[in-house]
């Protein structure tokens, strides 16, 4: 977004240019068109996690901690989530 407010970078001598491409978009696709589900996917996914965490500070990360966050007993962890996601580098 190298367009938006960037006349108050270059007043204020703030300016610096990316060092690496920003990634922009979903990691899996959601695979309907249906309006309800593309807005209360992640809610249910989220829920799903909470209810299966086996502690309660488990539990509160998955609501506050960072995506792609998973708990201890689980194989796949946030390096997993991020080597296995769609997503590729430029």
């Amino acid at each position: 977004m190298p367009g938006i407010l960037i006349i108050w970078d270059r007043l204020f001598g703030t300016l610096e240019a990316e060092k690496e491409r920003c990634i922009y978009g979903l990691t899996t696709n959601i695979g309907t068109y249906n309006p309800f589900r593309i807005a209360f996917h992640e809610w249910v996914d989220m829920w799903r996690d909470v209810r299966t965490a086996p502690t309660l500070p488990d539990k509160i990360r998955y609501v506050f901690g960072n995506p792609g966050w998973k708990h201890a007993q689980t194989q796949e962890g946030p390096q997993a989530f991020q080597a296995s996601s769609a997503v590729s580098r430029y």
